[in-house]
Parts: C-alpha cells; sequence; structure tokens
C-alpha cells in the first residue's frame, strides 16, 4: 500500500486475490521481519488468434444517459465521491450515504422513489444485504445492486449472487 499505517481499507490484497481467481491466477507471498514482504503473481499466458483489431471504442460511445434515483451506501469517501460524480455525470441523480444509519435516514426522508441502492457489502453497523432487506420494505420497487472489493466467494456474496442480485466488483470504471 501507499497510505499510512492504519490507513486505508485494506481490501488490496483481497481485491488481487479476487482478480487472480477470477482469472485462474495464483499469488506467492515471501516475508521477511526488517525485510519486508514480496508477492508474486502468475497468470496464464494468452495467445491472440485475432488477425486484425477492432477499432478501439471512444468513451463517448461507451455513454449512455441514465435517468433515475440511486441511493449509493459506500463508508470510503474517496470510492463514495467518484461513484457518485461517475453516476451524475451519466445523468443519474444520486443521494450519497456513508452508513447504513444514514441510507435509512435518507430514505425515510425523501418523497421520490428510490430506482436503485448501490451498497457495498462490508461497511461498519450492518451489511448491504442487511440493509437492503430494510430499506426494500419501504420502497417495495427499488432494484438493489451490491458492489465490493472481496473476492467473489464471500458467504453475503454469494447469498446474493444466488438470490439474482445484481453484483459489481470493486474496483471499476
Amino acid at each position: 500500500t501507499t497510505k499510512d499505517i492504519g490507513k486505508g481499507s485494506g481490501l488490496g490484497l483481497s481485491t488481487v486475490y479476487g482478480i487472480l481467481e477470477q482469472n485462474a491466477g495464483h499469488i506467492r507471498c515471501e516475508t521477511a521481519p526488517d525485510k519486508g514482504t514480496a508477492f508474486e503473481i502468475y497468470l496464464k499466458r494468452m495467445y491472440s488468434t485475432q488477425t486484425h483489431s477492432a477499432p478501439p471504442i471512444t468513451r463517448d460511445e461507451l455513454r449512455t444517459d441514465g435517468n433515475g434515483t440511486i441511493l449509493l451506501v459506500e463508508d470510503e469517501d474517496s470510492v463514495r465521491r467518484v461513484t457518485a460524480a461517475i453516476l451524475r455525470n451519466h445523468g443519474y441523480t444520486v443521494l450519497e450515504a456513508r452508513r447504513p444509519s444514514d441510507a435509512i435516514q435518507i430514505c425515510l426522508g425523501t418523497q421520490q422513489p428510490i430506482d436503485l441502492l448501490l451498497t457495498d457489502v462490508v461497511m461498519p453497523e450492518s451489511s448491504g444485504p442487511q440493509l437492503a432487506a430494510e430499506l426494500t420494505t419501504r420502497q417495495p420497487n427499488m432494484g438493489v445492486m451490491y458492489m465490493s472489493g472481496y473476492s467473489g466467494d464471500n458467504a453475503l456474496m454469494g447469498k446474493a449472487l444466488r438470490d439474482g442480485i445484481t453484483f459489481l466488483q470493486k474496483p471499476f470504471t
């Protein structure tokens, strides 16, 4: 990490592990006191059979103008700010909450319907699935999408995926 001791979310290595697991890769770690830690990452070599390349897709071609209201619940300030900016840039109204209790207050205080709850899975106070269960009783037409930097075999995410909930793996662009 590049962050100070005690700072950061602690999701860096679990994110790397999740990416490697999804791509049949492996990670090796060597550590020694006062020497540091080294990680070696192994991925399968890929050979391209493509004889020509397609023209790159531009950012404008990817853009779709959205509409509707999204309740974004993310305890990491920088992730929440960037995610909200991306969504607003694409036309969505974004209600931001740092904690599940903030999200509940926003849900109780708004007269407008919330179209989507976009929530981190692991947060202080309660989990994303617990928050979704509570908020969907208040807004039954609200969709739910989870996001997390933990690998896909986490028990909470596994249940969410089995229940047909949409999942967004961090990091994302």
